[in-house]
């Protein structure tokens, strides 16, 4: 019983390190081996837990590394306040800072790029339940702003999606080695008014 009288619940409380320990051994195995070679034994020994503290945590493999990239997802979230362009420019500048700052997302996203490629089949049903939510997410916020006029009335949301998500993977994976100057400071204005100018309804 605690001190206000209710009971206890059951089990250890969980330790938010350990989860963390436990996702970012994920992600490394994930980007070094990949996901068919990658075992929970190995994040095991590489967060230093025991696999059934992993398992305690996440039923099998493919719920693991559901929970590692929906964390990445997390800290570049889709932001939907009413302005188009106020709302691209935050996600642009999230995304982009978030490839400089993380080598991890480069690595991760050549190497899911190299399994789809060659062996499509493993990863088609983690990305069955990771993508759909997301892009449901983004749809919804082309659709509000078709809406409110902001957007042309017969733009398909996919060529919306590759035209915003195109040039942050270009500066994830090939900017630095296509140009030997460093991006300019205002790197995200640019990419957001190119983006904007062919999306935007014109007046």
């Amino acid at each position: 019983m605690t001190q206000s009288g209710s009971p206890r619940p059951p089990g250890r409380p969980r330790r938010p390190q350990v989860d963390q320990a436990i996702l970012a051994a994920t992600l490394h195995d994930l980007t070094t081996a990949g996901y068919e070679v990658m075992s929970i034994e190995g994040v095991a020994a590489r967060a230093g837990v025991g696999k059934t503290t992993i398992y305690r945590r996440w039923k099998s493999k493919e719920a693991l590394v559901l929970a590692a990239i929906q964390g990445l997802q997390a800290e570049a979230p889709i932001i939907d306040t009413g302005d188009l362009r106020a709302d691209l420019l935050a996600m642009v500048s999230t995304a982009l800072a978030l490839g400089r700052s993380s080598p991890l997302v480069q690595k991760l996203f050549f190497r899911a790029a190299t399994e789809l490629a060659a062996k499509p089949e493993i990863l088609r049903g983690l990305l069955t339940q990771l993508l759909p939510t997301r892009f449901q997410d983004f749809a919804h916020v082309i659709e509000r702003a078709k809406a409110r006029g902001e957007l042309r009335a017969d733009l398909d949301t996919d060529v919306a999606l590759g035209m915003i998500a195109g040039p942050i993977f270009y500066h994830w994976l090939l900017g630095e080695i296509v140009s030997s100057a460093p991006p300019p400071a205002d790197l995200t204005e640019q990419i957001v008014e190119a983006i904007f100018h062919g999306l935007a309804r014109t007046r």
